[in-house]
């Protein structure tokens, strides 16, 4: 495992492209262009005199040899691009070092000031939306934002620090947890917020985001990019 930052791209994609080597080992217990050659030319060389080989059967093999060898040539092309791609994205994700992106993120850090955005994931036919503001860690709800007019998929929602009588609230970590009525039961939402990235790593063939207050994000959860 390697963490990506701005200053080690170089030494973070040499490792990577270390670990989608092929071992020796697996190598060596699989019939290659060599092998499948040697056994060609000794069964030609022990053939019976009396009775040879017939022409088409000959020309089989050959046609065998060829598909063999151009296999080979593919894997090798493919665990190539492979390679390639696999260090693009690495470099690509490590740009993302220091920016702000979207990711499933419920956590509310109240400043005293201004708002707090977020957006909620909505399903298909969905009503009653609604977002509960919570103290952080707790069940205690101190605001309630309802999602007017809900459509499929996202919505954005803001929360101006206030509880359910207009009361500013003391600055600290609230939680966002959304809600809705769907096929007549009450089901959880997904909610998205914005938060920074810290680092990237590599971990096997995914690439995990080190996100501030969330920890490791995969990129593929990324919905939104931003400066």
């Amino acid at each position: 495992m390697s963490d990506i930052n701005t200053a080690t791209q170089t030494d973070a994609l040499s490792a990577y492209r270390t670990q989608s080597t092929t071992s020796s080992t697996e190598s060596s217990n699989e019939l290659g262009q060599d092998q499948f050659l040697e056994l060609l030319v000794a069964q030609l060389n022990n053939q019976d005199p009396l009775d040879p080989q017939e022409n088409g059967d000959f020309i089989a093999e050959l046609a065998q040899f060829s598909s063999v060898e151009g296999i080979d040539k593919l894997n090798t092309s493919v665990d190539s691009l492979l390679s390639d791609y696999k260090s693009s994205q690495a470099l690509q994700a490590s740009s993302l070092v220091g920016r702000q992106v979207v990711v499933p993120n419920s956590n509310a850090n109240w400043s005293g000031s201004g708002s707090v955005p977020a957006t909620v994931d909505v399903p298909a036919g969905a009503t009653n939306v609604k977002v509960g503001v919570y103290v952080n860690g707790s069940d205690q709800l101190v605001a309630e934002i309802p999602v007017d007019n809900a459509i499929e998929g996202e919505n954005p929602v803001s929360w101006d620090g206030t509880d359910g009588s207009g009361n500013i609230l003391a600055s600290g970590s609230y939680e966002f947890r959304a809600t809705g009525v769907v096929d007549g039961s009450s089901e959880a939402m997904q909610v998205y917020g914005s938060a920074k990235v810290n680092s990237v790593t590599l971990t096997g063939g995914e690439m995990m985001l080190n996100v501030a207050g969330l920890g490791k994000i995969p990129l593929s959860e990324v919905r939104e990019i931003s400066e």
